[in-house]
C-alpha cells in the first residue's frame, strides 16, 4: 500500500468545478426559472445538468475518506473529519441564517430552534429542515463518515471489500423492492445511504485498485456501482420532469447518462495525472473554497440575484453574483473557516482519551 498522499491536485481542481457546476445548475435552472438558449447548446446542458456535481462531490468522498484513514488511529480520523466539516459549515450555516432572517422572504425566515439543530448537522435525521438547500447531501457524508468510524473501532478495516459489496447489495435489494411500489421506511434509506453508497462505493474502489488492492474486485465494484448510479440518476430524471414541468422535458436519460459518465471519466484522469499538475497554492486554495461555495450559494444566491434584478438585466445580475458567491466563499475560507479549524483542533486534541499507535493503512487492509 502507498503511503497517504496530502494533496490530490486533480481533486481540488474537480471539487471546485463540481461546486462551480451546482452554483451554475441553481443560477441557470433555478435562478432564472429554467435554462435558455439553443437546445443543442454544450453549456445549457451542463449547467441544466449541474446538479450531478452532488453524485461526483460523493465519488470524491469515498475516494479521498481511505487516503484520510491511512496511519490514523479511530480518534484521529474523528478528529479530522470533524475538523473538514463543521468550522466552514457553522459559518456558512450562521451567514445564511441570518440573512434569511434579515432580508429572506417571509414565508421563509427559519426560527432559532430550528439554526441551532442544524448547527449540529444531524437535522436530518430529526427531521428538522435545513436552513438551506444543498445541506441534505452532508447527512449522507456524515453516515458514510460514521460507518467507516466503526470499521476502524472495530479493526475490520482489512474486511473494507466486503463492507463495499454488503452496502452494494442492500442498495441492489432497494431498487429491486422499489419496483415493485413498496416504500422502503426512511430511517432504512438512511443508515445505509442506500440510494448513494453506489457513488461512495466507487470512490473507495477506485483508492484501493490504484493502490494494487483486489484489482479484479475492485473494477467489478466501480462497473457494478455505476449500473446503480445510472438508478438514481433515472431517479432525478423522472423527479425534475415532474417537478419543474415548464422546462423539465427537456432532460433526456441518456444526456444525464452520458455527462455523468464524462465527470466520473474526468476524475479518473484528475487521479491517474496527478503528477502532471504542478503545486501551486491556487489548485489547493480552489479546492479549498468549493466547500464553503456548495454551502453558501443557494440561499445567499437567491437574495443577492432578487436584489439585482431590480435594477440590472438578469444575465448582469447572474455574472456579479456568481462572483461575489466565490469572492464570499474565499473571504469565509481565510478569514472564518481556518481560524475557527485551528481553535477547535488545540481544543480537541486537549480533550481527554488514550492516543494509540495508529496502524497502517496496509496492515488493515491485508
Amino acid at each position: 500500500m502507498e503511503k497517504a498522499q496530502k494533496r490530490f491536485i486533480g481533486i481540488d481542481l474537480l471539487r471546485f468545478f463540481c461546486a462551480f457546476l451546482v452554483l451554475s445548475f441553481h443560477c441557470s435552472c433555478e435562478f432564472l426559472g429554467g435554462c435558455t438558449g439553443a437546445a443543442h447548446n454544450a453549456l445549457k446542458l451542463l449547467a441544466e445538468h449541474g446538479f450531478l456535481g452532488v453524485e461526483i462531490f460523493f465519488i470524491i468522498s469515498g475516494f479521498v475518506i481511505l487516503n484520510s484513514a491511512i496511519n490514523k488511529t479511530p480518534k484521529q480520523f474523528l478528529i479530522a473529519r470533524i475538523l473538514r466539516l463543521y468550522p466552514a459549515f457553522w459559518v456558512c450555516c450562521t451567514i445564511t441564517f441570518l440573512a434569511l432572517i434579515f432580508f429572506g422572504a417571509a414565508g421563509n425566515k427559519p426560527g432559532f430552534i430550528r439554526y441551532l439543530i442544524n448547527m449540529t448537522m444531524l437535522n436530518s435525521y430529526v427531521k428538522v429542515e435545513g436552513i438551506d438547500a444543498p445541506y441534505w447531501t452532508l447527512a449522507y457524508e456524515i453516515m458514510f463518515y460514521a460507518w467507516i468510524f466503526a470499521l476502524m473501532i472495530a479493526d475490520k478495516m482489512r474486511h473494507y471489500e466486503r463492507f463495499l459489496i454488503g452496502g452494494l447489495a442492500i442498495s441492489t435489494a432497494y431498487w429491486l423492492i422499489n419496483y415493485t411500489g413498496i416504500s422502503v421506511p426512511a430511517p432504512i434509506k438512511a443508515i445505509f445511504i442506500i440510494k448513494y453508497f453506489c457513488y461512495f462505493a466507487i470512490g473507495s474502489a477506485t483508492f484501493l485498485w490504484l493502490n494494487h488492492r483486489s484489482q479484479k474486485l475492485c473494477i467489478f465494484v466501480i462497473l457494478y456501482s455505476l449500473g446503480l448510479a445510472f438508478l438514481e440518476i433515472d431517479d432525478i430524471v423522472k423527479y425534475r420532469m415532474l417537478a419543474y414541468p415548464e422546462y423539465g422535458q427537456e432532460y433526456k436519460n441518456y444526456i444525464a447518462y452520458i455527462i455523468f459518465l464524462s465527470l466520473f471519466f474526468v476524475f479518473i484522469i484528475s487521479i491517474a495525472a496527478a503528477n502532471l499538475f504542478k503545486k501551486k497554492r491556487i489548485w489547493s486554495f480552489l479546492g479549498n473554497i468549493s466547500y464553503p461555495l456548495y454551502l453558501i450559494h443557494y440561499a445567499i444566491g437567491v437574495i443577492v440575484f432578487t436584489y439585482l434584478i431590480k435594477y440590472i438585466d438578469k444575465y448582469s445580475a447572474l455574472v456579479i453574483v456568481t462572483a461575489f458567491l466565490i469572492t464570499l466563499s474565499a473571504v469565509i475560507h481565510i478569514y472564518a473557516e481556518l481560524p475557527i479549524k485551528r481553535m477547535l483542533h488545540k481544543f480537541l486534541k486537549k480533550s481527554p482519551g488514550k492516543e494509540s499507535v495508529a496502524p497502517d493503512l496496509k496492515e488493515r487492509l491485508i
